[in-house]
């Protein structure tokens, strides 16, 4: 018998709708998201349905609680897979067992576990498995253990299909950052730096998200996704340590200059820490 499954992929931007096409696309789940990427179709996602919250559906934890509830109801999963967040973005989904009965998986990666807590006001679901989707801290490691889940090292595998309709220049220093425009400025000006000391070209094309990106250089400036195919085309990458692009990179051997930024609830400077100690190609700014 087919499993049904729903995969929760809620968060905002790029990173949760990545991860999952590299984790669990060929399931085929049905996919909770609010990644405007795949809401103007810039994304597709197959599957048994794409279900997108308006902004009135997350105006706070019991409105999201409600809204994604409706949609457990509408599709009837056996099978629920939370991406980051074990009890939902917002702690929505604390308690779920005593509204559902329905197995439930957590896709962990790196998450400032104290700080995510104080978002969740009742149990955390019950686990089946919890899949381990990239080296955590001992803390968290530790409270994962707790869960009395079976553990799963898993590793993402990103499509190779297609390419981005960009022409790299030669050397070219990639920046590849899809976060706040001036998080891409600071990458773009150390790409700047790494040119004047290599006393090489400034040959530097910009992929990010934020808006005014074309604005403010007098460089290449796309919004082309899949970026990770130019990665091997690249003299160096620039990024700020989000999870694709340390996964991405860790496939090549192109020098990798990362700045990491302070997130809510992801902890960039503890993955930098931690792929740092096993690729010496990352250069820590």
């Amino acid at each position: 018998m087919t499993v049904k499954t729903l995969c929760y992929c809620m968060g905002g931007g790029l990173g949760h709708v990545y991860r999952h096409l590299a984790l669990w696309q060929h399931l085929k789940p049905y996919v909770i998201t609010n990644c405007e990427a795949v809401r103007n179709g810039s994304i597709r996602l197959d599957g048994g349905g794409c279900f997108m919250p308006e902004p009135k559906d997350y105006a706070d934890a019991q409105h999201l609680k409600n809204w994604v509830c409706g949609v457990i109801d509408e599709v009837k999963p056996d099978k629920i897979i939370l991406d980051a967040f074990p009890a939902g973005v917002l702690g929505e989904l604390s308690d779920l067992n005593a509204d559902f009965d329905i197995e439930c998986e957590y896709t962990a990666r790196i998450l400032k576990v104290a700080d995510y807590m104080k978002r969740v006001n009742g149990r955390l679901p019950r686990f089946t498995k919890v899949n381990l989707a990239e080296n955590l801290g001992d803390g968290q490691y530790g409270w994962i253990k707790g869960m009395g889940a079976e553990l799963v090292n898993i590793k993402p595998v990103y499509s190779k299909n297609g390419a981005p309709v960009v022409e790299l220049p030669k050397q070219c220093l990639l920046v590849v950052h899809s976060g706040k425009l001036s998080e891409v400025e600071q990458l773009v000006r150390f790409a700047e730096k790494i040119a004047e000391a290599e006393n090489i070209d400034k040959n530097i094309v910009v992929i990010g998200q934020a808006k005014g990106i074309s604005d403010i250089f007098n460089y290449q400036c796309h919004e082309t996704l899949n970026a990770h195919l130019l990665f091997d085309k690249a003299y160096a990458v620039f990024s700020g340590a989000g999870y694709n692009t340390m996964h991405q990179m860790s496939e090549t051997k192109v020098n990798h200059y990362v700045i990491p930024f302070a997130r809510p609830l992801d902890d960039q400077f503890l993955r930098l820490k931690m792929f740092g100690n096993l690729r010496p190609g990352i250069r820590k700014i």
